[in-house]
């Protein structure tokens, strides 16, 4: 698979476009081709401009046609109100809305877009796939459920700015995906973007983890593209070997959720 860390812009369908499709012709005939949080409608910091799109835009079928299957984020169009931030696996036909829009300053996304209300899981060539989209990593239940679900690699497609690879932002980020990859034992496919937009600035290191916490590729601040191989059957043993997931008592999480529902106090 290969990791495309892009600096898409904003109102720049068509750049953004061919930003991927350049990419993805050069980067070899592979499964998968993961993109940042809306590769190609830019990111959203304000609704003014934006074109929202239809998942079967014409426009896209130039990526699907370059790769088996090609991830890229999308503002897509609602049937009324807002429209949502997604995430369509092109040559698969499954389409993630981003579940958890961020709620405050200076993204403030749930005035822009719509919040999803599930999990999509995909089979991409053999692997069992699910994408939480930025923020909705940052919500353990979320990749906790989605590996319940069956998946075996979580795409990741963000767009985080802030301090640079070194600081705040980045650390978070090193910790939730390796314990992600390590404590429900699957591979994590982190995709940042890289680039401006408003005055902030995005920092990219995009990685592929494996289920054992060890980064496979990582990229840098910069447009860039990263590879590696994933083993699904040395997962696979894993799992078998050391059966955390089995532990999952999904009746006790069950009721206390609906606990936590009926309080007031919560």
């Amino acid at each position: 698979m290969a990791v495309l860390q892009t600096a898409p812009a904003r109102e720049a369908v068509a750049d953004n476009v061919r930003e991927i499709e350049g990419l993805a012709a050069a980067a070899g005939v592979v499964d998968l081709i993961v993109t940042c949080e809306l590769s190609v409608s830019g990111y959203a910091f304000a609704a003014e401009g934006l074109e929202a799109l239809d998942p079967a835009d014409a426009r896209l079928d130039r990526l699907a046609a370059l790769q088996p299957t090609v991830s890229v984020g999308i503002i897509e169009q609602g049937a009324d109100g807002l429209p949502y931030n997604s995430s369509v696996l092109l040559g698969v036909g499954s389409v993630q809305r981003k579940l958890h829009p961020v709620s405050y300053a200076p993204w403030n996304e749930h005035q822009l877009v719509a919040p999803g209300d599930r999990l999509v899981p995909a089979v991409v060539n053999g692997a069992a796939v699910t994408t939480l989209i930025c923020n909705d990593a940052w919500h353990p239940v979320l990749p906790w459920l989605a590996v319940h679900a069956g998946a075996e690699v979580l795409l990741i497609p963000t767009a985080s700015i802030g301090d640079g690879a070194t600081g705040e932002s980045a650390q978070s980020w090193d910790l939730i995906l390796t314990h992600t990859a390590r404590i429900l034992q699957c591979y994590v496919v982190f995709a940042n973007r890289v680039g401006e937009e408003n005055g902030s600035a995005f920092w990219g290191g995009s990685r592929i983890i494996d289920p054992w916490g060890n980064e496979l590729a990582r990229a840098g601040g910069g447009v860039e593209t990263i590879h590696a191989d994933l083993d699904l059957g040395a997962l696979r043993q894993l799992r078998r070997d050391v059966p955390l997931l089995a532990e999952r008592r999904a009746g006790l999480v069950a009721g206390m959720l609906a606990e936590l529902d009926g309080d007031e106090n919560v």
